[in-house]
């Protein structure tokens, strides 16, 4: 009965997910639970032992069934150790030569087995089922609340055709009181972050944050990762950067939800996902690779083809021809310097999808300076790079930990390794974000200059000193970065009933707990013990509604005078000593 009373319990607390309170169980409590999953194991130990021997003793002294066969009378006395039993010809040469009751027999090997499965079990299984997990729950109180409403620019939460009409948000920039916070929206923090970051310079990519963005303190804090793949380990510093950040407004509403007064900051967390009313879910958030070609040679504005290779990652090699007189025909609009002899181009949006193997979001084509003439070459030496940029949107998970705060976090479902297959098995026109000329124009202004018409493409330099993948990657992050933005919160509207998106978020707590959650052993643990129920209660049931209960005392009568009758243990074999009379006379 010990044994059956804890089983239960204990598939009545991982029901009932209970958990334990902060700071609990202490190192202590958790050795207690040790001794007690030991306690247990050695009751159900007990159990199984019980319940083997009342079974040969109901086959030795009930005259209808006969003898049990020699092999199974030691089997209950090896249930605690039962391997070399097991695997013994003791047992099978007795389970495989059935005696004169056969069904008697099979199902008392049979029972053998099954005890001796659970008596191997019980050692493990005690102590997973008696121990609480480490992890997050959700606890009996939720005070996340019903998450906060959104209203986005556009119809549709993650357009593919990205517009003019899906510019960033001037929300949080107030030209009139906060100047000099909107000062902030130019892109030198976050180049300078990105400039001064680790070197990936190996085979294996790893994750690296960028905290800043276009909005400077104003925004909500979502890092931007980036991780660096090389692409072909035989081109020296030939890099495709990969970037994704979480959309602004979902990494907004969970800091509103966070319930700082209510929850020790260490051990909680907050994800967000769509309310149903959204009609969505998921959330997404953008994953853009950049790949770029760069040289470093003498361009004139009138050359008619400048070649660029691409030792792809995703496809075969291939090249782009790029007509540098017909692109840059705006040179005439800027800035000249050497005393026209150079000019310093603004960036190119270029239109050639139709020379490359998979679809794109945009090419840029970005020159240093190129001769106005070309019996000027010899005194330009320029450095110009095409950069194909892909980006698409993924599912992603969104969560909020105190540890982290104020920074949310997100989770792609997919390993860093995964990735470049993911690109390479979801590049369909469907699933590529399109980025129009006017978008690409819009996103590169400052905000706070309307007239700045591309100026923060001028700021992406090319620094000399810097490598090529700097500035490939600070271009995947600048665009995750915009992508994630395009929105706006309506706070006045809470009482309306239409909005395109409703957030709903779920507080979890990190502690130990009892659960049957994300967790195959703690239910086969718990099968197992049940099991042993289901056989200890049908033992018991056997007793109660016996003709013979006498049959069932097994523990004190194995070697009594009737199992020795039975088992013919016994053998008395009585010697008659005859005396032989000599009679002698006298003859």
């Amino acid at each position: 009965m010990p044994a059956i009373s804890i089983s239960i319990v204990l598939v009545v607390l991982n029901l009932k997910e209970l958990q334990w309170p902060d700071g609990h169980p202490t190192s202590e409590e958790l050795n207690a639970l040790q001794f007690a999953a030991k306690a247990h194991e050695s009751f159900i130990i007990i159990s199984v032992t019980d319940i083997l021997l009342h079974r040969i003793s109901y086959g030795l002294l009930c005259g209808n069934i006969g003898r049990v066969s020699l092999g199974f009378l030691s089997s209950p006395f090896h249930l605690a150790s039962p391997v070399q039993y097991l695997f013994s010809w003791e047992f099978w040469g007795t389970a495989l030569n059935p005696a004169r009751k056969f069904w008697f027999h099979v199902t008392t090997a049979c029972l053998i087995l099954l005890l001796v499965f659970i008596g191997i079990a019980a050692s493990p299984f005690s102590a997973i089922s008696m121990i609480p997990r480490l992890g997050w729950w959700e606890p009996s109180y939720n005070r996340a609340g019903n998450g906060w409403p959104v209203r986005l620019n556009t119809k549709d939460a993650y357009p593919i055709e990205m517009t003019s009409q899906n510019a960033l948000s001037t929300d949080y920039c107030d030209f009139n009181s906060h100047q000099d916070t909107c000062n902030l929206t130019n892109i030198g923090p976050m180049w300078n972050e990105v400039y001064s970051a680790d070197a990936q310079l190996t085979s294996a990519p790893y994750s690296q944050n960028a905290s800043n963005c276009r909005y400077g303190f104003a925004t909500p804090d979502r890092p931007i990762t980036y991780s660096i793949y090389d692409t072909d380990y035989r081109l020296e510093r030939f890099y495709m950067p990969v970037a994704t950040a979480p959309t602004a407004f979902t990494t907004l509403s969970l800091q509103y939800s966070a319930p700082y007064s209510d929850l020790d900051v260490s051990n909680w967390l907050i994800r967000s996902r769509p309310d149903q009313s959204s009609g969505m879910k998921t959330w997404k958030q953008p994953l853009v690779a950049v790949f770029c070609s760069s040289m470093l040679r003498n361009l004139s504005a009138l050359d008619d083809s400048v070649i660029f290779d691409f030792p792809n990652y995703f496809t075969s090699n291939f090249t782009v021809d790029v007509n540098l007189k017909a692109e840059s025909a705006h040179l005439n609009d800027t800035s000249v310097g050497g005393r026209g002899k150079r000019y310093r181009p603004r960036p190119m949006f270029l239109n050639i999808q139709s020379q490359i193997p998979i679809p794109i979001s945009t090419a840029i084509l970005f020159v240093s300076k190129v001769a106005r003439f070309k019996e000027d070459l010899s005194q330009v030496k320029s450095k110009a790079r095409v950069c194909l940029v892909q980006a698409q949107w993924v599912k992603a998970d969104v969560w909020l930990e105190g540890q982290s705060l104020p920074a949310a976090k997100s989770d792609l479902g997919m390993s860093l390794m995964a990735i470049p297959s993911f690109l390479r098995k979801t590049s369909k026109p469907g699933n590529i974000i399109r980025m129009h000329d006017s978008w690409l124009e819009r996103i590169a202004n400052r905000i706070t200059d309307p007239d700045s018409s591309n100026r923060q493409w001028f700021d992406i330099e090319f620094t000399p000193d810097s490598g090529n993948y700097l500035a490939d990657t600070f271009l995947a992050v600048y665009f995750a970065d915009a992508l994630s933005l395009f929105y706006s919160l309506d706070f006045e509207g809470l009482g309306r009933p239409r909005f395109n998106v409703r957030t709903a978020e779920t507080v979890y707590k990190y502690g130990y707990a009892y659960s049957f959650r994300n967790s195959i052993t703690i239910v086969v643990a718990m099968v197992v013990l049940f099991m042993h129920v289901v056989v200890s209660l049908s033992h018991i049931g056997i007793i109660i509604f016996s003709t013979t209960p006498w049959t069932s005392s097994g523990w004190g009568s194995l070697f009594d005078d009737k199992w020795r009758d039975k088992t013919g243990l016994q053998a008395e074999h009585k010697f008659r000593i005859g005396t032989t009379r000599v009679e002698t006379g006298d003859r």
